[in-house]
């Protein structure tokens, strides 16, 4: 009879486990399918927002250099959120803070759309810095598969948005560009409510991201100044093509 008790309560532990890696792998996933659609929506519709709101060239390029921006700012902070508050409970503010900034950013108003674009960008800079730590503190041993995963989530969603902003805003019932883009925020909420249950199931002694240890003379060292040379050039080309190709196709 003692023997039994263990052998039950391990068996009724691993299916329970195996659903909650499920959920956050769904929740990983999710959450890497909205760090790009705000930001891939908006090009092939620059020029109808130019020309709806009336602003030039130069001022319709801030609205993806705004989430750039955002990125640089925030990146060191998001860490110290992590540390501070829970990487699962910031995630998932992230999530909605990311649906408020869409949805603002649809509100019909030039202030708007900028302050929404601000706010949107920093909810993906947070996801951004913390859904690769994440994936190394839940998967050390499938690292590799898991970034795999939400990498190719994450290029899926972003060039899905990016051919389907145009097609929506003309031909579902004729909801024009601020329709098309807010309707991202849906996929939002839906990765929010898929972390939740990670709140709950979340460990209270994980709240250490691990980004700066034994990293020392950061400034001085030629190596990072080069690998930051390179990932800021080939962003560059990246956002520079992403902003302005679709509008010259056109």
């Amino acid at each position: 009879m003692t023997k039994k008790a263990p052998a039950t309560a391990t068996s009724g532990h691993r299916p329970s486990s195996c659903i909650r890696g499920l959920l956050l792998v769904l929740a990983i996933v999710l959450l890497a399918a909205n760090l790009r659609p705000a930001l891939t929506s908006v090009a092939p519709l620059i020029g109808q927002i130019r020309t709806d709101t009336g602003i030039s060239n130069a001022v319709a390029g801030l609205l993806t250099g705004l989430p750039l921006l955002a990125f640089a700012v925030l990146s060191p902070i998001a860490p110290l959120l992590a540390r501070r508050f829970g990487m699962e409970r910031v995630l998932l503010t992230s999530l909605l803070v990311l649906a408020v900034g869409i949805l603002l950013r649809s509100a019909g108003v030039v202030a708007a759309l900028f302050l929404g674009t601000a706010i949107l960008g920093a909810a993906i800079a947070v996801g951004n810095v913390l859904l690769p730590s994440l994936v190394k503190r839940e998967f050390p041993e499938r690292t590799g598969l898991m970034t795999s995963t939400y990498t190719t989530a994450l290029a899926v969603s972003a060039a899905i948005a990016a051919g389907a902003s145009f097609p929506i805003a003309h031909q579902l019932g004729s909801i024009g560009w601020r329709g098309s883009l807010a309707l991202w925020a849906l996929l939002a909420l839906v990765a929010a409510v898929a972390w939740f249950p990670q709140i709950r199931n979340a460990d209270p002694a994980n709240t250490s991201t691990e980004t700066s240890r034994g990293v020392t003379g950061l400034w001085s060292s030629v190596l990072a100044w080069q690998v930051t040379l390179f990932m800021g050039l080939q962003a560059l080309r990246y956002y520079a093509v992403l902003t302005w190709l679709p509008e010259i196709l056109q």
